[in-house]
């Protein structure tokens, strides 16, 4: 086969380019090269450079602000009739119960011998024995002999009378002992929903005697069981009007937010998060993480988070409670990343926004709602009773969506939109360049 000479090549070269850009369906190009005159051929030259470099330009700035993944946050009141109420769960401020002193006695004195007088120091071995107690209770069946709920005289949702066997369950909280929960059963059929936004028509709680001057309110969805910082505290001899407003949270995932999508994710906490809850939240997920961290180098499990196996015993004497203390506190700097890495953010949630405000209850009110107790209400002071109102001030919710601000498709019609204004570029011109780069390394390899 006869080699063709380079200058033959460069030649056929220029032919090919030329042949591409007179035809081309690009405006600028079939201009330079058809115009006769010089002095036009460069003013489209000119032209054609100016523009080029303005959508240049315009294609870095629509590059970088993609890769910069900025979002758009869009909000929307949505209304829902009914509409399905939260999980109520009502604990006493306190622990520690009449009923319980001689077991903290007990512990006291099995693991201190000697007395102290310094304040700082017994305040200290009360709160370790405080500790103790709450992981013995949590193991026993009794628990109602040690922490009381507290009590209800009367309770109504939507004007109507409570079944109290249905609508109110127990449960045991680690920092409150035994509290009440309304609307957090399994049961769908004894769900209930709100169907008028005001406070007659809410749930309604006449609570009393307390066992301590305040009560922990929480509010939350029926799938968890509440965290201590989420709960609002409110005292007796009041009257606690309590509204509840709704917000859905849906982000969106990496690179876009710290949230991932969890249809693709798995780990073995966030398995065991889904197991003991129905449902995946961090918080909780995090839970499991500090119970496996103590189980992995105190060799028990602490009752105060959710248990992750059958055969591992509870933690129950001082220095159990010494190490856990101490890796309860190391849960920082690696650690929390790896839990973080086992344990991400969940891009869709649910939150509650409470509103308080209160009013004294007067003696008026009390003999009107407690006229079987009246020697009883004269003897004890107004403040070991309340209601409590929690309701809907409006049956709306806030759903707040994160989205990108430019996707793959606006970012495509952006660039294509630059390349057609100012170059009178197509898709098609890019086939015409595959043409032509085809044709030149076929004459360069001849």
């Amino acid at each position: 086969m006869t080699k063709i000479p380079t200058s033959s090549k460069m030649k056929k070269l220029k032919e090919v380019l030329k042949y591409t850009a007179i035809n081309s369906t690009a405006q600028c190009l079939p201009r330079i090269f058809k115009a006769h005159n010089k002095f036009i051929s460069f003013i489209w030259t000119l032209i054609f450079s100016l523009f080029a470099g303005l959508t240049s330009y315009l294609i870095l700035r629509d590059l970088l602000g993609y890769f910069e993944y900025q979002v758009v946050s869009t909000i929307r009141i949505v209304n829902e009739v009914p509409a399905p109420f939260p999980a109520i769960q009502i604990c006493n401020g306190g622990f520690l119960t009449k009923e319980m002193q001689p077991i903290v006695d007990r512990i006291l004195k099995e693991n201190y011998n000697d007395a102290t007088n310094d304040t700082s120091v017994y305040f200290e071995r009360v709160e370790n024995v405080t500790q103790l107690v709450k992981m013995e209770l949590k193991n026993m069946k009794n628990l109602s002999n040690f922490t009381t709920a507290p009590l209800i005289v009367k309770c109504q949702f939507d004007k109507t009378p409570c079944d109290l066997n249905n609508d109110i369950e127990y449960r045991y909280n680690y920092k409150h002992g035994e509290c009440l929960r309304f609307n957090g059963g399994e049961n769908e059929a004894y769900l209930k929903k709100s169907r008028v936004e005001n406070e007659d028509n809410g749930l309604k709680l006449w609570i009393g005697p307390i066992l301590g001057p305040s009560l922990k309110i929480f509010v939350n969805n029926k799938s968890f069981s509440p965290l201590s910082p989420d709960g609002l505290y409110v005292r007796g001899g009041e009257e606690i009007f309590l509204k509840v407003l709704r917000q859905y949270s849906y982000n969106t995932p990496y690179p876009y937010s710290s949230c991932i999508d969890m249809s693709t994710f798995d780990s073995m906490y966030f398995r065991k998060t889904i197991e003991s809850y129905k449902k995946y939240g961090q918080a909780y997920c995090f839970r499991l993480c500090i119970q496996k961290l103590i189980i992995d180098n105190c060799k028990c499990y602490h009752p105060k988070y959710t248990r992750l196996d059958n055969f591992t015993g509870s933690c129950q004497n001082l220095t159990d409670l010494e190490c856990i203390d101490k890796y309860e506190n190391s849960f920082v700097g690696e650690k929390i990343n790896e839990c973080q890495r086992e344990c991400p953010l969940e891009c869709e949630k649910v939150t509650y926004e409470l509103q308080l405000s209160s009013f004294d209850l007067s003696l008026d009110q009390f003999e009107a709602f407690f006229n079987k107790n009246k020697s009883l209400l004269f003897n004890v002071h107004k403040r070991n009773f309340l209601i409590l109102n929690i309701f809907y001030p409006h049956l709306e919710y806030t759903v707040i969506t994160v989205e990108p601000k430019t996707n793959i498709i606006d970012l495509i019609s952006s660039l294509g939109g630059a390349l057609g204004i100012f170059l009178g570029l197509s898709i098609f011109n890019f086939v015409e360049m595959i043409e032509c780069v085809f044709l030149g390394f076929k004459i360069i390899f001849q």
